[in-house]
C-alpha cells in the first residue's frame, strides 16, 4: 500500500461499515464535542459552517444546536447516507453534499468557517496537508477550525519509541502546531487559539482567522 494514499482506504463507502462509525465510546464522544463547543463559543454566532468531513454528522448536529447554519460534506456514499439519517433524527436542517476535502467544489469565500475535525492526522505528507489547508482557506471568508494530533503527547511519544524499536508504525500522523501554522500563514490566516481536551490528550482543535493581508 502506498503510504501517500493509504488514508483513502478509510473512506466509508459501504453503509453497513459506515453505520458502525456511529458507535463511539460515550466518554470520548462527549469530550470531543466539548472541545468543538469550547472553540465555537469563542466565535461570533450565528455563522455558516462547513463540516468536512462530516462523518456521521455529530459535529453538524452540535453546530446546529448552537444556532448556526451548517453544510455537511463527506466523500463516502455510505457515511453520507448515515449522516442524513442521524442529522434528520436530531431535527437539524442542513445541506448534505458529496465533496472531497482536497478539492472542495464550492466558490471562494462562500463559508464563514469550515470545520475539519478528526481528519488532518490521516494525511501522510506535507503535499496533501498543504493542499487541504489551501482549500479550506479558499472557501473560508472568516475562520478555519482544524483538529490535529500533537506529537508531544504521551501517546504519540510512546508510538514513536515503539516504531524506533522496530514495532508497529502508527497510521496516525501527528503534526506540530508550528507546521500547521506555516500552512495557514501561506494564505494569510493567523492562529487565534489552540484548544486541547486536556494537557495530556493528543487531540487539539486550532482556530485560524483570515487576516486579509
Amino acid at each position: 500500500m502506498d503510504p501517500a494514499t493509504d488514508y483513502k482506504t478509510r473512506i466509508k463507502q459501504d453503509p453497513d461499515v459506515a453505520q458502525r462509525y456511529t458507535r463511539r465510546k460515550e466518554s470520548k464522544h462527549s469530550s470531543e464535542m466539548r472541545l468543538i463547543e469550547t472553540a465555537i463559543s469563542t466565535l461570533p454566532r450565528p455563522m455558516k459552517y462547513l463540516d468536512i468531513p462530516c462523518g456521521a454528522g455529530r459535529a453538524t448536529i452540535l453546530l446546529g444546536r448552537m444556532g448556526n447554519t451548517c453544510m455537511s460534506a463527506d466523500i463516502g456514499d455510505g457515511i453520507l447516507e448515515v449522516a442524513r439519517i442521524e442529522i434528520e433524527k436530531a431535527g437539524i436542517e442542513t445541506e448534505i453534499l458529496k465533496l472531497d476535502i482536497e478539492h472542495i467544489d464550492l466558490p471562494d469565500n462562500s463559508i464563514d468557517a469550515p470545520l475539519a475535525f478528526r481528519i488532518f492526522h490521516h494525511f501522510p505528507n506535507t503535499e496533501v496537508r498543504a493542499r487541504v489547508i489551501a482549500e479550506l482557506c479558499r472557501v473560508s471568508s472568516r475562520y478555519v477550525l482544524i483538529s490535529y494530533l500533537t506529537p508531544w503527547s504521551f501517546t504519540n511519544i510512546k508510538r514513536r519509541l515503539r516504531a524506533a524499536l522496530g514495532g508497529k508504525v502508527s497510521r496516525q500522523h501527528a503534526t506540530p502546531l508550528s507546521e500547521v501554522r506555516a500552512y495557514f500563514g501561506a494564505h494569510s490566516f493567523k492562529l487565534m487559539r489552540d484548544h486541547a481536551i486536556s494537557p495530556f490528550n493528543s487531540l487539539h482543535l486550532a482556530v485560524f482567522e483570515d487576516t486579509g493581508s
